[in-house]
């Protein structure tokens, strides 16, 4: 006869559980023990085995090595750096260590920027997660894009993908400390920048909010058109966006090139340059009617000058003639020259019988002669000759400068009467 025989099974069931209150500084158990780290350090990589596992950690992942008899795990992470840009502003005179020419006032977009034009941007970065960042090397991305959907680095100095926008030998070396700082919100000096691609030592201190400068050259970009610049982070590949607040990225409007030159007249009893005029001028028209013997008289225009040049302009005037009269007599000419003028009364010594001069109101000429503040003095004063001679100079782009031009005249007893006439001619040279 078969027996039924019932067999039982039975199965226990071992429920370790685990529970984490606050800030813990360590876990136990009799078969392990996991050791959290400080703030800035702790837990570890995901582990298993065939008894427990450990997935995840103080909100990012980290890497650890696992050494125990039975098991250790030492890890931990780097609390992240994160950099905002803030105040920024674009400069004219990029071969200065330190600008000085600004563009457009600081957040502001300059206008009206050629091809050709090299700029200094300098722009301050702040450090805001309380973390000393080391080796920090930051580049230039643009784009005509204020979000960036779209965006190109800036090329190298030599423009060898010939983009449109590429760094530029300025004042201050690659990578090397400002000197000086410019901007209203930064507290410590950054670097230098004429290359995205090169390496720096440059140690950000924690929450400072360094000044940074940026050398670039427009290399054709579209006319009438704004491109935005955002600080790219090259140690870690992630752009810098703008901290919180008002805080844009720099901008500016492309243009092409331009040059406005004009002549007015001023009337008489006008005071400028030391003196005060006589007789009334018109743009093209200078009179001295009626003119009294042994006594200088003055006449002055006024010249307006704009242009985005590159490299500024320079404006001279020459003279066809001397004062020549229908008979042939001639009023003489000053005796001091553009490069070495003088006070009046030796431009026109006591043995000239008259004179003709004058003096200009730009006081930094180029440095030619006594130098670029030759006519700086009020009575100082220069014969008109039959070359060129500056007479107003700007290495920078300028707009609306405003210069008053002098004309001086003297007879005296010997000075044969009539009526002189001369035709004096202004050229205007800009340099992009």
């Amino acid at each position: 006869m078969l027996k039924k025989i019932n067999k039982k099974f039975f199965a226990i069931v071992l429920v370790f559980s685990l529970f984490w209150q606050g800030f813990v500084i360590g876990m136990t158990s009799t078969n392990y023990e996991i050791s959290w780290d400080s703030l800035n350090l702790g837990g570890g990589e995901g582990l298993s085995s065939e008894n427990y596992k450990l997935e995840g950690t103080l909100g990012q992942a980290a890497s650890g090595n696992s050494t125990s008899t039975n098991f250790g795990e030492n890890g931990g992470y780097q609390q992240s750096m994160t950099l905002k840009s803030q105040n920024w502003q674009f400069f004219h005179d990029q071969e200065k260590e330190t600008p000085e020419n600004s563009a457009a006032l600081e957040n502001s977009a300059p206008n009206n920027i050629p091809a050709g034009n090299a700029l200094k941007l300098r722009i301050t970065i702040k450090e805001i997660s309380g973390v000393d960042f080391p080796n920090l090397k930051l580049r230039l991305q643009y784009s005509t894009s204020s979000d960036f959907s779209w965006a190109e680095f800036v090329d190298e100095i030599s423009c060898s993908n010939q983009k449109v926008w590429c760094y530029f030998d300025g004042g201050g070396d690659d990578n090397a400390t400002i000197t000086q700082r410019l901007l209203s919100d930064s507290d410590t000096n950054g670097t230098h920048n004429e290359s995205g691609i090169s390496t720096s030592s440059y140690l950000l201190l924690a929450s400072s909010s360094a000044e940074f400068e940026f050398t670039i050259f427009n290399n054709g970009a579209a006319t009438n058109t704004t491109y935005y610049f955002r600080v790219y982070d090259n140690t870690n590949g992630e752009a810098v966006l703008p901290n919180e607040g008002s805080f844009t990225y720099p901008s500016l409007v492309t243009g092409q090139s331009s040059l406005s030159f004009s002549v007015s007249g001023l009337p008489a009893g006008t005071t400028t340059e030391g003196v005060t005029t006589d007789f009334e001028t018109s743009a093209n028209f200078i009179s001295f009617e009626n003119l009294p013997l042994e006594q200088s008289k003055n006449a002055a225009q006024r010249l307006e000058i704009s242009t985005n040049a590159e490299f500024g302009y320079q404006l001279f005037i020459y003279q066809r003639q001397n004062l020549i009269s229908n008979s042939g007599n001639e009023i003489l000419s000053a005796s001091s020259t553009n490069e070495y003028p003088e006070s009046w009364s030796l431009a026109c010594p006591s043995d000239f019988k008259s004179c003709f001069g004058y003096h200009t109101g730009d006081d930094t000429l180029s440095a030619i002669g006594q130098g670029i503040a030759r006519f700086a003095p009020d009575n100082t004063f220069a014969r008109f000759e039959n070359q060129m001679k500056e007479i107003a100079y700007n290495p920078l782009p300028t707009s609306q400068e405003i210069v008053d031009f002098v004309f001086r005249l003297e007879s005296r007893v010997l000075q044969e009467a009539g009526q002189y006439s001369n035709e004096l001619v202004y050229v205007i040279v800009p340099t992009f």
